[in-house]
């Protein structure tokens, strides 16, 4: 359950990153299971390198439905 603010959670799945920002106790979940508490300090948090394969992926699987 959330309960700091600041804490950042991830996707397993689909790689969705997330910072809390107001703590309500909650379940984050995506691609419907439970996200991730990212470790304090995990530098590939949001980082752009993450994203930029992410968007490799997603380009190389739209080339691939446009054939």
């Amino acid at each position: 359950a959330v309960k700091n603010i600041g804490e950042k959670y991830r996707c397993s799945i689909c790689g969705n990153e997330v910072e809390v920002t107001k703590a309500g106790g909650g379940t984050l979940v995506c691609c419907g299971q439970d996200m991730d508490l990212v470790a304090q300090g995990d530098k590939s948090f949001l980082s752009p390198t993450f994203f930029g394969a992410k968007e490799s992926r997603q380009k190389e699987s739209a080339d691939a439905g446009s054939s």
